[in-house]
């Protein structure tokens, strides 16, 4: 008996370091998960005060320490104008244990605003009751900031396309009426519901018609991209009339061609649109001057998943950690950036471990391509050497991205197809920009010899630069 209770004295000790052991190296997994996850979070107790936070939101808010934030309430960190939906929002995330994904104004150490994407879910403790709530804040500033440039390029393209005196017409490859300006409209005498989706070669005589596919077939091949020509055409109204016809090609974002741009004019009515565009010329100088992360992480040696999170098998399509595990994560990286990514792990990571955010294509369990932005670390994980990758979802501003240099495009072609001259000065009269009609115009050889000079120098006879 004496022997047994011996026994039993050496083995809880035993037990118990065991335990201890684990729970170390569990809570160290998690330290590090929490320091190597790009996106900030916090933890704060019922009352909103910080208790612990990451170093990716000192980074995010400006403080250099964490002894800066812990202590301080989370609200004074949420500008004013959004407090009380952070309130609200709390509240509801202590009734329903979370608290979706929703837009605030931060306010960072120097007062400056920025915005972010925040969510957040409720700690309990041992009894389940609540004990606090732990935030995680994305800074969505780049993706606004990209917004709000492709807003301002669309509504620029809109406002040039709608304040043109000229026609401008774009159609597809085949000719298919896409949309219109008003000006095509009053030219035409259709209204905007009978004209779209029309033949636009169609509402022309078949001689007219094929000398316009003619045409743009040489904008295609051209190595501008434009193409003009003085024609005299009778639409199917009847009235005849002799117009200038510029048509520029449209491209995506391959190269590929997708449309057309035709920009017609009435020459009979050129005084008529000469006083509209000086008109107009206000107005265009206006117009140009005004989640949380996945986590994985990857053996050393062989570049295999031996872990990952909820958010990392939602964003590559799998079911459960089975699924991903022993996965090579190098297989979904997109071929073409393999290569790349195999050094980035080899060397930045396990060699110098420079914890840098590289962006890579993927490839999903279901063939989807997608946007990945990623931050490595290297680790020990289970006594061997391993990686630990975070990477968030930034396939929608890729698009976003894509979408402006679409739009831009559309822009440049519309603004170098136009047959006037049409330059941009400053407010002390320097010109900073022209198209190709400008510099034909005023004799220049290329816009070059423009840029820079006075407008009124440079454009404007003297004895009519008093009446400007």
């Amino acid at each position: 008996m004496a022997s047994h209770r011996l026994h039993n004295r050496e083995v809880i000790p035993s037990e118990r370091k065991r335990a201890e052991q684990v729970l170390r190296q569990s809570e160290e997994k998690l330290r590090f998960m929490f320091e190597a996850i790009g996106e900030g979070i916090t933890v704060t107790d019922l009352e909103g005060n910080i208790v612990e936070a990451s170093e990716a939101l000192l980074r995010m808010s400006g403080y250099s320490r964490k002894e800066e934030l812990i202590g301080r309430n989370g609200l004074q960190f949420i500008a004013e104008k959004d407090r009380a939906n952070a309130i609200e929002d709390m509240m509801k995330a202590v009734e329903g244990g979370y608290s979706a994904a929703r837009e605030y104004t931060f306010v960072d150490k120097d007062g400056k605003e920025f915005d972010a994407e925040a969510s957040g879910s409720v700690l309990r403790d041992s009894t389940g009751n609540p004990a606090g709530f732990i935030s995680v804040i994305r800074d969505i500033t780049e993706r606004k900031r990209a917004e709000e440039v492709l807003r301002e390029s669309e509504e620029k393209l809109r406002v040039m396309f709608e304040s043109m005196s000229d026609g401008v017409a774009i159609t597809d490859l085949k000719g298919k009426i896409l949309d219109v300006n008003e000006a095509i409209l009053r030219m035409s005498g259709f209204s905007r519901e009978e004209i779209i989706g029309q033949d636009g070669f169609g509402l022309m005589p078949r001689e007219d018609g094929k000398k316009i596919i003619e045409q743009g077939t040489k904008a295609l091949k051209s190595e501008t991209g434009t193409e003009k020509m003085s024609q005299e055409i009778t639409p199917t109204s009847g009235r005849e009339y002799d117009v200038d016809l510029s048509m520029g090609v449209l491209r995506d974002s391959s190269g590929d061609p997708t449309g057309f741009v035709a920009i017609v004019r009435d020459i009979t009515e050129r005084k008529q649109a000469e006083e509209a565009l000086r008109e107009s010329e206000e107005k265009y100088r206006a117009l140009f001057d005004s989640t949380i992360d996945g986590v994985v992480i990857i053996d050393g040696e062989t570049m295999k998943i031996v872990l990952a999170n909820q958010t990392a098998l939602k964003m590559y399509e799998f079911d459960s950690i089975e699924d991903i595990s022993e996965i090579n994560l190098l297989d979904y990286i997109h071929p073409d950036d393999r290569e790349r990514a195999v050094r980035i792990i080899a060397e930045d990571m396990f060699e110098k471990d420079l914890r840098q955010v590289n962006e890579f294509r993927t490839i999903t369990k279901d063939g989807q391509e997608k946007w990945f932005s990623a931050l490595g670390t290297k680790i020990e994980y289970k006594g061997k050497p391993a990686g630990l990758v975070s990477f968030m979802d930034i396939t929608e501003r890729k698009q976003a991205d894509e979408a402006l240099r679409e739009s831009e495009e559309k822009l440049r072609v519309t603004f170098e197809s136009i047959s006037d001259a049409v330059a941009v000065a400053d407010l002390e009269g320097r010109l900073v920009q022209v198209n190709e009609a400008a510099v034909r115009m005023t004799g220049y050889s290329n816009k070059e010899e423009l840029l820079g000079r006075n407008v009124l120098e440079s454009i404007i006879a003297e004895k009519d630069r008093a009446k400007i």
